[in-house]
């Protein structure tokens, strides 16, 4: 059990309290993580059920979001360490719900027949990740790869100089790259 604490004295602000968990003695450092935890897991705790509706899911996250505090202490420097706390849960979601899509699609892989592996980049993928793009990376793209166009006759259909073409299709290309990675 934690040590009792009297009321009436001034408690460590949250900088302090990560300071001591990073490079204090271990007793004192369980201590800090514990007032640390009581004073924000009840927020973090919200925000996630707010974002995930698995209550199971956030508890567990909740969990990770102070071990993970615990490890990146050190990182901390001033002010309250709520901000710091919900970006840590939020950045923990993001990633249980990228390694589950990762999970899903190898099990799907998994159970597709071979004839249908065979086309890994389908045209319904790569029409929903091109409708994410900016109108004009789309229409710069659209224009090269899909009418054909030279950059020269792409940049008199949008009115532009042929490297602002060169620049969208670039940049429009390297979203579509980095969709396609993150939904494989």
């Amino acid at each position: 059990m934690g040590v009792k604490r009297d009321p009436r004295m001034p408690q460590p602000n949250d900088a302090a309290l990560l300071a001591t968990i990073h490079a204090g003695p271990p007793e004192a450092g369980r201590e800090a993580l514990r007032t640390l935890y009581e004073r924000h897991a009840a927020a973090v705790h919200g925000f996630l059920v707010r974002l995930e509706p698995d209550v199971t899911l956030c508890d567990d996250l909740l969990q990770d979001c102070f071990l993970a505090a615990r490890r990146q202490a050190g990182r901390f420097r001033e002010g309250s360490a709520r901000p710091w706390l919900l970006s840590l849960a939020a950045g923990r979601l993001r990633d249980t719900r990228r390694a589950g899509r990762r999970r899903r699609a190898r099990e799907a892989e998994v159970a597709r027949p071979e004839a249908e592996r065979d086309t890994e980049a389908s045209d319904l993928e790569l029409e929903r990740g091109m409708a994410e793009l900016p109108e004009r990376e789309r229409a710069a793209l659209h224009l090269r790869y899909h009418a054909q166009l030279t950059v020269a006759e792409a940049s008199t259909v949008l009115g532009v100089s042929p490297r602002t073409v060169k620049s969208w299709a670039a940049a429009g290309l390297a979203r579509l790259r980095k969709r396609l990675e993150d939904d494989a």
